[in-house]
């Protein structure tokens, strides 16, 4: 048997990341899901020494407190974190939004 994966979704979105958590669970992938709500909350635990780095990483760009982006470059700036696939969620058509996303390392 395979090791459980651990994903992050950091997602302020109640029903966005409902969606996330029932599309793993009828994909039956061995995954545990930890959501944050926001992003100050979830580099607290990525930057907690005791904190299993998780597999992958699923981010919402536009949240309260600490916007999205801004994770996304603390994670490519953090050694320990810096290999973790990055996927952005958004609402946005904005191009520069995906362009910025592209340039701090989201995973394509």
């Amino acid at each position: 048997m395979s090791e459980r994966k651990c994903n992050f979704v950091i997602e302020d979105n109640d029903a966005d990341a409902f969606l996330i958590e029932e599309a793993v669970a009828k994909a039956k992938l061995n995954c545990e899901i930890k959501r944050f709500s926001e992003g100050q909350k979830a580099l607290a635990a990525l930057f907690e020494q005791q904190t299993s780095v998780p597999d992958a990483i699923l981010l919402d760009l536009h949240m309260p407190q600490v916007e999205g982006l801004e994770v996304l470059r603390k994670i490519r700036n953090t050694p320990r974190l810096s290999h973790v696939p990055v996927g952005i969620l958004t609402g946005s058509s904005a191009l520069s939004d995906e362009q910025c996303a592209e340039r701090l390392g989201a995973t394509r």
